[in-house]
């Protein structure tokens, strides 16, 4: 399987998260709903689930969309690109704050 940076150069992944990181968060780097809502000490899991049988890709992005966001976050993948799995399967989790 290529790598990533066979199809995009870290400088352009790094610029289109930034973007839409500025694009989610606004100006101040700030989720104003996040803010009045969330805990700023909580933290969670999130799973990545196959809704319908089929191929797993994408999932050599998680790390750089995480380092936009959050570098503590902790990744867990389940599978690995270019696995076949089954609807329902937990791809990969997430947890953090």
């Amino acid at each position: 399987m290529p790598e990533l940076s066979a199809f995009v150069s870290d400088q352009a992944l790094a610029g289109l998260l930034q973007r839409a990181r500025h694009e989610d968060l606004g100006p101040d780097g700030l989720d104003a709903t996040s803010q009045m809502f969330v805990n700023a000490e909580a933290s969670c899991v999130a799973r990545f689930v196959a809704r319908a049988a089929g191929t797993v890709a994408g999932l050599t992005v998680l790390p750089a969309v995480r380092d936009a966001y959050d570098p503590d976050v902790r990744i867990d993948e389940a599978v690995a690109d270019g696995s076949s799995v089954a609807a329902g399967a937990v791809v990969a989790t997430v947890r953090g704050s």
